[in-house]
């Protein structure tokens, strides 16, 4: 690290990393991996939650939470599981929980067994696809937890891809506070601790029952991803970063 005459981070946390390892604060930026094409995730004028819905066998009148990706303990798929299986309690509040993604995960239930009416599997789609689950999800949930192992902490969320496209698909997202998850919400309510059950089951009933908190958080994070992470947006963050490393020069040696 010290001998590169710049560095790009893709965190706040990894900027962090470098410069303790010697390198110039001055010649490192930090740059999330990836923007959103905001225009392929928005839903269309015209766009039907309800028949969307009915399309991918989802319910049309649930609140509906979802998750995609890796189908991994580290994803916090079980604690989601439980808060969302807490909350069928709530005879006021009809919640369901759709997983898209391949593999197992011991305490989830797979694809081909016998499931509650609340939860749906879905099998992995290619990325283009995607927006559409996206766009008939209430909310998005990425309740992720740091993978430890003897040696510590070998793995934490880096950037959360799916958050940013999750909001510009209509949906509220939460996270855990693992990794760069809180850097890419910036919203404490909308962020619980890492395998917290109790937290993420409130944090979801107050969204489910309160409309006005929902809409809010909803418009902000919407806001939020256009400005700071739309494909436009994350390009010239990208100039601006090279602008200033030309003007800086290499390091004398």
């Amino acid at each position: 690290m010290r001998s590169g005459d710049f560095l790009i981070a893709g965190n706040t946390r990894c900027a962090e990393i470098c410069t303790a390892f010697g390198q110039d604060p001055e010649r490192v930026e930090v740059i999330c991996q990836l923007g959103v094409a905001v225009s392929h995730f928005e839903p269309p004028e015209s766009f039907d939650r309800s028949s969307a819905r009915e399309r991918l066998g989802l319910d049309p009148q649930a609140f509906l939470v979802g998750y995609c990706g890796r189908i991994i303990p580290e994803k916090g798929l079980l604690e989601l599981y439980e808060a969302i299986e807490e909350l069928q309690t709530e005879a006021a509040l009809d919640v369901h929980l759709a997983i898209m993604g391949n593999g197992e995960l011991s305490g989830l239930p797979a694809e081909h067994e016998q499931k509650p009416a609340w939860f749906h599997r879905m099998p992995a789609r290619p990325h283009d696809e995607v927006g559409e689950f996206m766009q008939v999800l209430d909310v998005f949930a990425l309740a992720s937890k740091a993978q430890i192992e003897t040696s510590g902490v070998i793995w934490e969320e880096q950037f959360g891809r799916v958050l940013i496209e999750a909001a510009a698909a209509g949906a509220v997202v939460i996270g855990s506070t693992s990794g760069a998850i809180p850097e890419v919400i910036d919203d404490r309510e909308m962020t619980v601790p890492p395998g917290n059950v109790s937290s993420l089951t409130q944090l979801i009933k107050q969204l489910g029952e309160n409309t006005d908190f929902y809409s809010k958080k909803q418009s902000c994070q919407n806001e939020r991803i256009r400005a700071h992470y739309a494909e436009d947006v994350h390009a010239a963050q990208w100039e601006e970063a090279f602008k200033k490393f030309l003007r800086l020069g290499r390091k004398r040696r």
